[in-house]
């Protein structure tokens, strides 16, 4: 499974705050394409799933409402928790979902701020097959949300890499906030973007197997 996904701490932001940042990741990648154009909330079934658009402001902010965590015994709300978006983009033929954790306001760095987009790895097509129009799509995500990391990436990448702690893991395309790393294996890309640095490690995202990118991640030097 490959995916676009992007972590952050806490912001102390409203839920209009978190929900604007939200609609513009959304609109941003529905300008990258029209696969992406289309959100409604997700459900445990697809029949179940809501036909009522959900990519603006106050749609998103209902949504959060509608899915803040509650406490068991009065139904009140969980202050700090965040709250926890599901969007499917509609398409049964080829589905795109978003799992996003947004206006956690607590320091505890395993509930933090998380936006995650699963993608059509079977069909990259233009989508994102190669690194022109993948740094558009990270652009877009990192320019609405401003995270601490960023990645396109999968499954395989993430499991060869194991051994390498959360937080210096590598996918095809990774933007890191600040500049944490010094220097990096010949064959990779090292550029500053966006007030970050972004690791590029190949042209096309079929250039990356899970071999490649354990050996970059062992090697790179970090600052």
């Amino acid at each position: 499974m490959d995916y676009l996904e992007a972590t952050w701490a806490a912001r102390g932001e409203s839920a209009t705050q978190s929900a604007e940042r939200v609609a513009r990741c959304l609109d941003g990648l529905g300008k990258h394409s029209t696969l992406l154009s289309k959100w409604f909330e997700k459900a445990k079934r697809r029949e179940e799933a809501s036909r009522v658009r959900v990519d603006d402001v106050d749609a998103i902010v209902g949504l959060m409402n509608r899915r803040v965590p509650r406490r068991d015994d009065n139904g009140s709300a969980i202050a700090g928790l965040g709250t926890i978006i599901g969007l499917w983009n509609g398409d049964d033929a080829r589905p795109v979902a978003i799992a996003a954790v947004v206006g956690s306001d607590t320091s505890n760095v395993n509930l933090g701020n998380s936006f995650v987009m699963t993608l059509p790895g079977d069909d990259r097509g233009t989508l994102y097959s190669h690194r022109d129009a993948g740094m558009k799509l990270l652009g877009v995500m990192i320019g609405a949300l401003e995270p601490a990391r960023g990645s396109i990436s999968n499954d395989d990448l993430r499991e060869a890499q194991h051994d390498v702690s959360r937080d210096r893991q590598l996918g095809w395309i990774t933007y890191i906030q600040g500049r944490p790393i010094a220097s990096a294996p010949a064959g990779t890309e090292l550029a500053t973007f966006r007030g970050g640095q972004i690791v590029i490690l190949g042209d096309r995202f079929s250039d990356v197997t899970p071999d490649v990118i354990q050996g970059v991640a062992r090697s790179i030097r970090w600052a």
